[in-house]
């Protein structure tokens, strides 16, 4: 291996660390493409969350029926979260077998899981908050490429609360925010 661009999901922090500290150990070149967020909207019942928990806490205080498009591997933390004992989560996920069956360990009932692939558009995100009675939306900020921008909009049009979990603060070594900065990245090490 001569040179490694990380890739990974923006909230896969472990995955990162991991990577920088591989190629620190082997001294190999690392460079996080990361892909930009989405702007968040100037709207008024956006509500920001330094992570999962803290999310859970805030969307506890803004409606009966919560829809979480954090992932799977977050779920645990909301319905663990005391506050919102009581009201009912909406979980879209993966469908994958393995996702589901966590959801449904944690209680999930089968309505309450939306197992598909997104990214979704704005339309089918306002489908689904509606055909779910969605209260407040809780999603992370994936940029245009995860669909980011479509919950925003959807969230917005319907006047639900949102939240929004912050990326993860990574000191990455070096970082690129384009296809461009990744392929200098590469010539330069491959030269």
């Amino acid at each position: 291996v001569r040179a490694v661009v990380d890739a990974s999901h923006p909230y896969a922090a472990a995955a990162s660390a991991n990577a920088q500290a591989a190629c620190a150990a082997a001294g190999v070149p690392y460079l996080r493409y990361e892909r930009p967020a989405a702007p968040l909207p100037a709207y008024g019942k956006l509500h920001r969350a330094s992570d999962a928990a803290a999310a859970a806490r805030v969307a506890a205080g803004l409606g009966r029926v919560i829809f979480l498009t954090t992932g799977s591997r977050t779920l645990a933390v909301f319905k663990n979260e005391p506050l919102l004992a009581g009201r009912r989560l909406i979980a879209r996920v993966l469908p994958e077998p393995g996702v589901v069956a966590v959801c449904r360990r944690l209680g999930f009932s089968p309505r309450d899981i939306v197992a598909m692939q997104g990214p979704f558009s704005r339309e089918l995100n306002i489908a689904l908050f509606r055909e779910h009675a969605a209260e407040a939306v809780v999603t992370k900020n994936s940029g245009h490429i995860g669909g980011a921008d479509s919950k925003f909009a959807a969230a917005a049009e319907l006047g639900l609360p949102l939240v929004v979990i912050d990326r993860p603060a990574i000191a990455y070594s070096r970082v690129a925010k384009d296809f461009e900065a990744v392929a200098g990245f590469v010539r330069e090490v491959l030269a």
